[in-house]
């Protein structure tokens, strides 16, 4: 999000599965697949997919856990917390895991090809060309995470949750500023009015 008139592309859904799908076309698209599942799926910030180690991940048995343990060093400002692991992420970051030569909970999870850890301008510049290749208008670094939340709020009453769950997992200090990443739906307001 660039502010408040100029906001990151919502992704739709069809638009998703055509953005990770494409991954494939690169050379490290395992690694390059678990960076924006990391924004669709779990939310996090470019600072928080190139800060983020394998320590995050991992459950006290050694193996990929239930959520990413973000710490405020790995995260913007002091909004480190715990976001739960979608089923098809944590695949993909176990994949990841096991693919990874050198094992260590200390070591980032995003790496180049020398093994050192990805820049977060790396991974807005990564995520920035990828959309324009998959032709989605308007879509950076920031779409996925602008995804997420509006997806989390539009489901989060299905669970019985409500907007202070989806800002809780957005790690926002202000609910505003999480009701201005939730893209509106013309359909939904007229099926909701046509049922009160």
């Amino acid at each position: 999000m660039v502010g408040l008139s100029k906001q990151a592309a919502y992704l739709s859904e069809k638009q998703v599965k055509n953005a990770i799908s494409r991954m494939n076309d690169y050379r490290h698209s395992l690694r390059n697949k678990v960076i924006i599942e990391l924004t669709l799926y779990a939310g996090l910030r470019a600072i928080e997919v190139a800060s983020l180690r394998w320590e995050h991940l991992l459950n006290e048995d050694g193996e990929i856990g239930e959520v990413i343990k973000l710490t405020n060093d790995a995260s913007k400002g002091r909004s480190g917390g715990l976001v739960p692991l979608n089923a098809k992420l944590k695949a993909t970051i176990a994949e990841l895991w096991n693919a990874t030569a050198y094992r260590s909970a200390k070591n980032a999870v995003i790496v180049d090809a020398k093994g050192q850890a990805l820049k977060r301008q790396s991974v807005v510049n990564l995520l920035w060309s990828h959309y324009r290749k998959c032709d989605i208008q308007g879509a950076s670094s920031h779409s996925g995470r602008r995804t997420f939340v509006s997806n989390a709020a539009r489901k989060i009453s299905l669970v019985g949750g409500s907007m202070r769950d989806v800002q809780a997992l957005a790690r926002h200090a202000n609910l505003q500023t999480t009701q201005r990443y939730v893209e509106q739906n013309t359909e939904a307001q007229r099926l909701v009015v046509g049922m009160l």
